[in-house]
């Protein structure tokens, strides 16, 4: 399960693996959750209120993820 941290700046993605806390990329924690919550790229494009476009860049490393999609992201992940 990805977790993210939020009172670190900049935010972070990690990932419980064999017991231990391992950093994971933001492109690569958005696959994973995508993947853990069973959402295609479009559902979380407008989980965030965004376009597929955008998300698309930010999976691909093209583009960063803003904080602003980190928080909201953590929000979202948080009520599930």
């Amino acid at each position: 399960m990805i977790k993210i941290q939020t009172a670190t700046t900049p935010a972070t993605f990690t990932e419980s693996v064999a017991g231990e806390e391992k950093e994971v990329s933001p492109p690569e924690a958005l696959k994973k959750i995508c993947k853990e919550q069973g959402w295609s790229v479009q559902d979380l494009a407008d989980h965030l209120g965004v376009s597929k476009r955008t998300v698309e860049g930010w999976m691909q490393g093209r583009r960063r993820v803003p904080l602003t999609a980190i928080l909201l992201l953590a929000c979202l992940l948080r009520r599930r």
